[in-house]
């Protein structure tokens, strides 16, 4: 989904996901994650429901373990 503030995706780990963090953030210099239902690891940081990380710009990839349901979001781009 696309707005003027955000541009965001939804994902639903079963097991483990890999998202390739520079194919995402473009040109932004942050991805932000919140966990909205289950728990698992974000990069080897145990999260769960609620919890909200920060991905920054030189992160290559976003490793994602366990059973949860993730939104990830990035400002949009500038022109």
């Amino acid at each position: 989904a696309y707005c003027s503030n955000f541009v965001v995706w939804s994902y639903k780990v079963e097991g483990s996901m890999q998202l390739t963090a520079a194919e995402l953030m473009g040109k932004a210099v942050f991805l932000s994650l919140v966990i909205l239902q289950g728990n698992g690891m974000v990069n080897g940081r145990t999260v769960k429901q609620g919890d909200s990380i920060y991905i920054p710009r030189g992160c290559s990839e976003v490793i994602m373990e366990g059973y949860m349901e993730v939104l990830v979001s990035v400002p949009p781009e500038e022109n």
